[in-house]
């Protein structure tokens, strides 16, 4: 079965009105494609550190030992929330929340900002609250495959909430 973020956005609205919340669980392919770059990273600093010769004393090595049980860590963690199906979003009539724990209200919600990043579809897009204090709320690019399609779905919920006239 597909994650709801590679579906389609009339999947997601049936799902708000079917279910009253719509969980963005963490996609595989975006996983995979992170991972991906992170053991490139890997890859290139071993034959760069492995290419020169070392001498007594070099800290070349613990750099190089320090990247790899840091893509370790990474792809552990990312391993680990893919598989508990961790959501990286969740929508309902109350407002959005990335993960478990940052959230905002549809109350509290100025705007949905311009998605951030590089790529067609972006790799980020920020949720703006109304309070010129108040923080951020950043959606990854993990929860969906269209990131444009979610910015135009979220700014129609966004309107749905406004008081009418």
């Amino acid at each position: 079965m597909p994650a709801m973020g590679d579906a389609l956005p009339e999947k997601w609205s049936d799902e708000l009105q079917r279910e009253g919340r719509v969980i963005f669980p963490i996609r595989a392919a975006a996983v995979g494609r992170e991972l991906g770059f992170i053991w490139l990273v890997v890859a290139v600093t071993q034959a760069i550190s492995f290419g020169q010769s070392w001498g007594e004393g070099d800290t070349r090595q613990y750099l190089a030992m320090a990247v790899v049980l840091s893509a370790m860590v990474a792809t552990f963690w990312y391993t680990s929330r893919l598989y508990a199906r961790y959501p990286a979003l969740t929508v309902d009539k109350f407002g959005l929340k990335v993960g478990l724990k940052k959230s905002i209200r549809w109350s509290e919600v100025g705007a949905i900002g311009l998605l951030r990043g590089s790529g067609p579809s972006g790799r980020m897009l920020p949720i703006i609250p109304k309070d010129a204090w108040g923080k951020e709320l950043i959606i990854p690019a993990t929860a969906a495959k269209d990131m444009k399609a979610l910015q135009q779905w979220l700014e129609e919920l966004l309107k749905e909430q406004l008081p009418q006239p």
